[in-house]
């Protein structure tokens, strides 16, 4: 299981109160699993309110281990201001295939795919069936995007 595999499964299971998480599931190595506890840190609320400098002299201002700490917490938490409209879709968590087929339709962008409804995607690019389409509405939907509800025709806009 991947690390983002791994993350996103910690994530529903803590999703109502991520700050009472156990450390336990960052998967950090012993070094700084180690040092978090005995400094007294035992939930992830607790690392997450701690200013980085106070994390670094937790860690005896150990670089590697304030590095993973760090990058275990932007893995766990996915944060959603990360991706914008301009994000890449290769940014995305979407299976490497459904990214080949949206580039060869030039699909290049959060932006242009959330531009696209649920039916398009089925009628318009080849490849991309039922599953998929699920996928890349979930995978929205974890950074509070959605794709378009419908397109807005001439007539719709002389009315």
């Amino acid at each position: 299981m991947s690390d983002k595999d791994y993350y996103k499964k910690v994530r529903k299971k803590y999703r109502k109160n991520c700050d009472r998480m156990p450390i336990e599931e960052l998967d950090l190595s012993l070094f700084a699993y180690n040092r978090l506890k005995r400094n007294g840190i035992s939930v992830y609320g607790e690392i997450r309110n701690l200013p980085d400098w106070k994390l670094a002299r937790l860690l005896t201002w150990n670089d590697k281990a304030l590095t993973e700490v760090k990058q275990k917490m932007s893995l766990f938490e996915n944060k959603r201001e990360q991706v914008t409209v301009f994000t890449p879709i290769e940014m995305l968590d979407l299976d490497p295939s459904i990214v080949r087929i949206l580039q060869q339709y030039s699909v290049n962008s959060v932006e242009t795919l959330t531009s696209l409804t649920r039916k398009e995607l089925l009628n318009d690019f080849m490849g991309i069936g039922q599953i998929r389409t699920k996928k890349i509405k979930e995978c929205l939907a974890d950074h509070g995007l959605s794709l378009a509800n419908s397109r807005k025709t001439k007539t719709d806009n002389a009315a």
